[in-house]
């Protein structure tokens, strides 16, 4: 069922034969197999394969599903991760276990893409040493894995604390996109942590791609120095970040058009962010 929804979204889009990153694994792997058809999972569909857990391990099922995907023609992307202070212990040991992932499931053959993925704490970021304890963990192990594997890589999705239409939201999502530049890592998507109902949207995604195409080629010093501009900003509460609101609240859902508070804030705050980090705007 979710398959067919992801292939109806993107027929009321109007591109269906767009292709589409599966990340939703079916819980076996014979339900697995009911996926690939032309009304779910088509050879030109993308799959991404994540890690087992405890970490650093594979399971039966997980080959299950490669083989099956891989006789089927989809290209397969792997998925690396660690849980910061549980599965993988602390920050070094978390981006160990990161790495030996990607490398696991790369073994797999015919992989196009390795994803760094991302360590979490046990719940919420609750304070800045925890925002900055993750993101080092992240960055180290994408940096580890782009410097030393020759392909594509990634580095997990934007997950931020705050909400849609918030400042902040747009601050995280600038750290993130500035780290990922030196290690040469896409990012795969945006996300309010804690997976919410309707708190998606594409005009924080349009704000990932017009940051990066502004940064290209930046390198590991300059983007640290960014980074610690960006944290330094009161606009980030870690920890007492703002909700935001819902998808509803700030598009038209007749054209799928952000709302001119919506528009006007991007306009703005992208504006101030550029001008904070050096980069110049007319």
């Amino acid at each position: 069922m979710g398959a067919r929804l992801l292939r109806e979204a993107v027929r009321r889009a109007g591109k269906p034969g767009m292709p589409i990153n599966f990340d939703c694994l079916a819980m076996t792997e014979y339900a697995h197999t009911a996926i690939l058809n032309n009304r779910g999972a088509r050879p030109t569909d993308n799959w991404m394969l994540f890690p087992s857990y405890p970490p650093a391990t594979i399971r039966m099922i997980t080959l299950n599903r490669a083989a099956m995907s891989l006789e089927y023609s989809n290209p397969i992307l792997t998925y690396g991760s660690g849980s910061l202070y549980q599965f993988a212990g602390g920050p070094e040991t978390s981006a160990i276990h990161i790495v030996a992932d990607c490398i696991g499931l790369a073994l797999l053959d015919n992989i196009w893409g390795l994803i760094a993925g991302f360590a979490t704490p046990p719940s919420r970021v609750t304070n800045l040493d925890e925002y900055y304890t993750t993101a080092w963990t992240n960055n180290i192990a994408s940096l580890a894995i782009f410097r030393n594997c020759k392909g594509i890589t990634g580095g997990g999705g934007v997950g931020t604390e705050a909400g849609l239409c918030t400042e902040m939201q747009f601050y995280e999502i600038a750290v993130s996109r500035v780290a990922c530049e030196p290690r040469s890592s896409f990012l795969v998507g945006n996300y309010v942590n804690g997976m919410k109902d309707d708190y998606f949207d594409g005009l924080t995604a349009r704000w990932c791609v017009e940051l990066g195409n502004e940064i290209v080629g930046l390198n590991l010093i300059d983007a640290n120095d960014m980074i610690k501009t960006l944290l330094k900003n009161p606009k980030i509460q870690i920890g007492n970040e703002p909700d935001g609101k819902r998808f509803q609240e700030v598009y038209d859902l007749e054209t799928v058009q952000p709302t001119k508070e919506y528009q006007d804030m991007y306009t703005r705050v992208s504006k101030k962010i550029k001008n904070l980090v050096g980069i110049n705007t007319k």
